[in-house]
């Protein structure tokens, strides 16, 4: 269990951690690995409890994948629960030429609710369950995984509704000034459920609440509730958070009753465009039209991937789509927004046109055939022209012409490209037009928003810490260079003084940071219980985590105190030595708080600001 780290399952449940299968992204070849929980003890129970969770998954589809497994005897055998599509969201496709079900593929990568019934699981007293997982021998690296959270086993309670599914209508990199904003809302419990309310939050501003009462939702049963005002998702360049949560009088399941989700204004990569398809996805936040925009390899293929449509006359055979335009095809791929860009930035991509019936031959143009390449400064509403294709301007051939447009014209702005293909009317031969290598290099960003968090040099030992948190600007992989000549992300063991970090991130942009790691008074720090602690991140804008290590076992008090000395959280733990705390500040305005730590009669105060 940690802190999911890579992009796909940094989109927690709720909270800050979740089980993951590769928690830096990725999992292992040929890897068969469980998830055990502890023994449960059912003999008191009349009627077989349920399990529920939170669940992403991003694999390789019908050949990796999760199922979930019982046993009723503390480990001994085990049994699967479920098959495909039973109880709520439960296996939603099965291995390739088998009837085996599992969860598998990428159409699950949102957190979504799923639950059924621990069958044979009653009056039991040595009942244990585990998640399963396997993965084949290939492709392994280009996926995160499986991930869980807000696990509850319990008996089915008469109310208990959750949320997932948190869905924007206008879900692209620019948002719009009317946006509506959907959730699914799921009745978990035994009875039927007419009168809730739903709310949310978008970053710090005011939350939002619909009060329900003219939608019925029976058990195993859900809806999409679309909140009834519009909201404003036109917002500044960077990531923004939706935070939605239902609630009902009678339910006490609070763990499933809250969600949030992620979305990004510009791109999260800080602006930069590169892509090969070597990963074999399509890139996140580009939009397919009419054609369906597909990844593959097909003909006198290289081993490498790229983007690919089969066109002919009246159907688009990559996914077997029917056009809507009855007369002609169109390939219609327009990139998410970048930039800004700089007046020597310019736009490379590669392109073929390959003749479907005869694969290793290029496709001779006809005079109705074109493949223009544009650009748009108002995301999408007028187009500039960059580069036409026609027939005049081609010459057939199955290799890949690559071609490299000047961006000048538009400099300072942040721009997206649309990749345009018309095909020929009434055409009695079709062809693959194909793509590849598109790459973009915008100027780098002011900063990469490297977060530092110090511990000070207690007494006279070299015991000072510097931890970076992952930038979140820039373009990844990042190489660190200190003053001190180190080169890992973070530094320990230090003395007192400054430290200067230089990070360098994939595209060459650099970003210096001088730390400083202060000398505190000897009496303040060796009197007290507390050895190390780390507070992270901070500031904040929705939670952070309190790590404490303590000198000897003893009891603690973390309390949550706003600027007018009100208590607003308080949490009390027994006998630790280490321990991580929670800090919650998702329901506060933003401001400046107080995390106070009690501890053998001792108090240790610090500051965390929530943004």
């Amino acid at each position: 269990m940690g802190y999911p780290s890579v992009w796909i399952h940094a989109r927690r449940g709720n909270g800050i951690r979740a089980w993951t299968t590769g928690g830096n992204g990725g999992y292992k070849n040929r890897d068969t690995s469980y998830l055990l929980s502890p023994c449960f003890d059912f003999s008191g129970l009349n009627t077989d409890p349920r399990i529920s969770f939170a669940l992403s998954v991003h694999t390789e589809a019908r050949v990796d994948g999760a199922w979930l497994e019982l046993s009723d005897n503390g480990g001994q055998t085990w049994r699967k629960i479920g098959s495909q599509n039973d109880g709520v969201n439960w296996y939603n496709d099965s291995k390739i030429n088998t009837n085996f079900a599992f969860w598998t593929g990428t159409n699950r990568v949102n957190w979504e609710i799923a639950q059924n019934i621990l069958t044979q699981a009653a009056r039991k007293d040595r009942v244990r369950v585990r998640f399963a997982f396997t993965s084949d021998a290939k492709n392994e690296a280009l996926f995160d995984g499986i991930a869980v959270d807000n696990l509850i086993v319990s008996e089915i309670p008469a109310s208990d509704l959750a949320i997932d599914n948190i869905k924007r209508a206008d879900d692209s990199d620019c948002g719009s000034a009317l946006d509506s904003l959907s959730v699914r809302i799921f009745n978990l419990g035994s009875t039927a459920q007419n009168s809730f309310t739903v709310s949310y939050r978008l970053d710090n501003n005011v939350v939002v609440t619909d009060t329900v009462n003219n939608v019925s939702i029976n058990p195993n049963q859900s809806v999409i509730y679309k909140f009834k005002a519009p909201v404003n998702t036109a917002l500044p360049f960077g990531s923004h958070t939706f935070r939605a949560w239902v609630n009902q009088n009678n339910d006490n399941i609070r763990p499933n009753d809250t969600t949030r989700t992620t979305f990004f204004i510009a791109p999260p990569t800080g602006g930069n465009l590169a892509f090969n398809f070597d990963n074999a996805l399509p890139p996140q936040y580009w939009i397919a039209s009419r054609a369906k925009f597909e990844v593959g390899e097909h003909g006198n293929r290289p081993t490498n991937g790229y983007a690919t449509a089969n066109i002919f006359n009246d159907t688009i055979i990559v996914g077997r789509d029917s056009i809507l335009t009855p007369n002609a095809q169109t390939f219609d791929l327009t990139t998410n927004k970048f930039g800004a860009v700089r007046a020597t930035d310019s736009l490379s991509y590669a392109f073929r046109f390959v003749n479907a019936n005869t694969p290793y031959a290029g496709y001779d143009l006809t005079n109705q055939d074109t493949f223009r390449v544009m650009a748009s400064e108002n995301c999408g509403r007028t187009w500039t022209m960059l580069d036409t294709i026609s027939r005049s301007r081609h010459t057939p051939t199955d290799t890949f012409r690559s071609k490299k447009i000047s961006l000048r014209q538009f400099e300072g702005k942040f721009i997206k490209i649309r990749f345009f293909v018309t095909s020929a009317i009434n055409s009695s031969v079709g062809y693959f037009f194909d793509l590849d290598n598109v790459s973009f290099q915008s100027a780098c960003p002011a900063t990469f928003n490297a977060q530092a968090t110090v511990r000070n040099v207690q007494g006279s030992s070299a015991n000072g810490e510097i931890t970076l948190a992952n930038p979140t600007g820039g373009l990844a992989p990042y190489i660190y260079a200190w003053s001190n000549g180190a080169t890992t992300q973070n530094l320990r063991n230090l003395t007192s003084g400054i430290y200067t970090v230089t990070i360098t991130d994939g595209n060459s942009c650099r970003d210096i940071k001088a730390i400083t790691v202060n000398q505190v008074t000897p009496t303040e720090e060796l009197n007290s219980p507390i050895d190390k602690w780390l507070l992270a991140p901070n500031p904040t804008t929705d939670a952070a985590t309190l790590t404490l290590e303590l000198r000897k076992t003893t009891d603690v008090k973390v309390q949550i105190i706003n600027l007018l000395g009100q208590v607003v959280s308080e949490e009390r733990r027994e006998k630790i030595k280490e321990a991580q705390f929670d800090i919650d500040l998702s329901h506060q305005p933003a401001g400046i708080y107080l995390i106070r730590i009690l501890a053998e009669n001792k108090v240790k105060t610090i500051r965390i600001a929530k943004q």
